[in-house]
């Protein structure tokens, strides 16, 4: 098809006058072009997965099972093609970017799952929420599912189960990751903005800076993420002294902080006391030790982390969420203002056209470090939550 492109285009050159010069430019960049969609189309037809589709409150939550695991960093995007009426049926004309906002690493350091965020609004979101399946299970635990089912053949309860869940996964192509990886970690004091479903995008980076500080490769020192929605979307429902969350982002805001006070207290040397490591960006301990030479600093670890109270919605014994007027200047000039702002500092930003250019003026300004994410939601209460 494409050599007859070409034939129907040298053909038609004389009687328009195009030069022999403007006729190759012409054929060499249509050829690379379509060298770029073969490209793109072979990665529809090797990448495929299998996708989960979860209802939150406001939010569509999907996971991502490559066949294969890849590499990726926070800020990229993947294209998505997703069955939407059935498991053998393919809409090879719906393909849409969406930002990764988490991930499960195997023991390479790949990615072996990934996860979206969502905000269904029409066409192609909007007919994911047909996707919706309330009894089917995580990723994970269908992987434990089947391990176990593997170890046991003879039980064929578990392999029934096993068989009658995979059905409900949803036969998926995608394309990527794409995008240039944010290094954040090379800054003390990180400040996210996000507006709406962008909580996404900087939860992926909040969740790469804990990996991070995990495997002392960090300098950060403070994570600051402001979310303005326009509603709460969590509702609490006390089940005797147990308090569920509903909201699928705001959850995964808990699940990060968990994951830094879990990092926190594997590095614990003493209940009572302050301890000193070789790592002035909270990385490592010594044992660890840390990639480059870095001042040695006295760190206060907290005996214990108290998860969410059933007291309010907004507040914990460890950090506390604030609902702010979400203007640029004055929210940023009060982060700064923090005493805790350690090192240089990068701001970041995934939010609607408006917000994003009033925070680029300020922090123009402030001569500080700026980054905004490609993506951009619609405009949409903020969240001020401390890592």
């Amino acid at each position: 098809m494409f050599a007859i492109t070409m034939v129907a285009v040298i053909l038609h050159l004389e009687p328009i006058k195009i030069s022999e010069s403007g006729a190759i430019l012409l054929i060499v960049t249509t050829s690379i072009y379509a060298l770029l969609i073969g490209m793109r189309m072979r990665g529809f037809i090797f990448q495929r997965a299998f996708a989960i589709v979860h209802q939150g409150d406001g939010m569509l939550k999907i996971e991502l099972q490559p066949s294969k695991p890849t590499r990726i960093y926070p800020g990229q995007h993947v294209w998505l093609r997703i069955s939407s009426k059935g498991y053998n049926y393919l809409p090879f004309t719906e393909s849409h970017p969406f930002t990764i906002a988490s991930w499960e690493k195997a023991e390479d350091g790949k990615a072996k799952s990934i996860t979206f965020l969502i905000d269904p609004r029409k066409g192609f979101t909007r007919k994911l929420k047909q996707l919706v399946d309330d009894n089917t299970t995580n990723f994970s635990s269908y992987n434990k599912l089947v391990a176990m089912s593997k170890t046991d053949p003879r039980n064929r309860e578990l392999q029934k189960k096993a068989k009658a869940e995979s059905k409900r996964f949803k036969l998926a192509f995608f394309d990527g990751p794409y995008g240039q990886p944010i290094r954040a970690e090379e800054f003390g004091t990180v400040i996210l903005y996000a507006t709406g479903i962008g909580v996404g995008a900087q939860l992926a980076v909040v969740k790469h800076l804990l990996e991070s500080r995990e495997s002392g490769n960090a300098k950060t020192q403070r994570i600051t993420l402001l979310w303005e929605v326009e509603h709460e979307f969590f509702v609490e429902e006390k089940t005797g002294a147990k308090r569920i969350i509903k909201d699928t982002a705001y959850t995964m805001v808990l699940n990060l902080l968990q994951q830094d006070c879990d990092r926190l207290s594997r590095l614990r040397v003493s209940p009572e006391k302050e301890f000193e490591y070789k790592s002035g960006w909270q990385g490592a301990s010594p044992d660890q030790g840390y990639p480059r030479p870095v001042p040695t600093r006295l760190h206060n670890v907290p005996d214990t982390y108290h998860v969410p109270g059933d007291d309010s919605p907004g507040k914990t014994k460890s950090f506390e969420t604030k609902r702010i007027a979400l203007d640029p200047d004055s929210s940023l000039s009060d982060q700064l203002n923090d005493d805790n702002c350690r090192g240089s500092t990068w701001v970041s930003v995934c939010a609607y056209p408006g917000f994003a250019r009033a925070l680029r003026n300020v922090v123009a300004r402030k001569g500080l470090h700026f980054h905004e994410h490609e993506f951009r939601p619609k405009k949409t209460s903020v969240l001020s939550v401390n890592v």
